[in-house]
């Protein structure tokens, strides 16, 4: 009965645990999106929508592995953060497209693409850098979600430095890919 008892108890003590896991690699993931979008060297982006009053204002979407793809979906084995940084009355938004993956044991953010999102008499507007029409749908279900997400709210100067490589399509860094080999001079 003891025993049936203690691994009640163990049992409860992990499952109790494991939201809270997640939540701090997610909150990791969001840290690393924000020194990212505000710290990196040579400006990879900075939000226009950082106001007077120093706020940031965003909501994001994390998408992993997809084991029942849709034909909007990627199939590889990456992860994706879609993020929008909204204006204070949520009409406006920056979007960015980050695929997220690792250098040796460093995590590696690169911003894919960008986009404006704007929102007027209630229909939804969206443009964006690179790509067609297949692009265009499966970053409209993203902007839908990002749209109806709650806006998280973070001061310019409590986002912190976390070491996280951050390159983009304007600014990129193949040599963080471990697979890349730098071309061969020619005979």
């Amino acid at each position: 009965m003891r025993a049936a008892k203690r691994w009640l108890l163990l049992c409860a003590v992990l499952f109790v645990n494991l939201p809270a896991a997640a939540q701090v690699s997610q909150q990791r993931l969001v840290d690393m999106m924000l020194d990212c979008a505000m710290h990196s060297d040579g400006g990879i982006w900075q939000p226009k929508t950082l106001l007077k009053d120093g706020l940031l204002r965003f909501t994001y979407l994390h998408e992993t592995r997809n084991l029942k793809p849709g034909p909007y979906d990627y199939k590889d084995e990456r992860r994706y953060l879609y993020v929008a940084f909204w204006n204070p009355s949520k009409a406006d938004a920056e979007f960015l497209d980050f695929s997220v993956d690792k250098s040796g044991t460093r995590d590696w953010l690169t911003i894919s693409n960008s986009g404006e999102i704007s929102v007027s008499r209630g229909k939804l507007n969206f443009e964006f850098f690179q790509g067609g029409e297949w692009m265009r749908e499966h970053y409209l279900i993203r902007v839908r979600k990002l749209r109806a997400a709650p806006v998280q709210v973070v001061a310019g100067r409590e986002i912190k430095q976390t070491g996280v490589l951050c390159d983009s399509f304007a600014n990129p860094h193949p040599e963080w890919d471990p697979n890349w080999q730098p071309p061969r001079p020619r005979k």
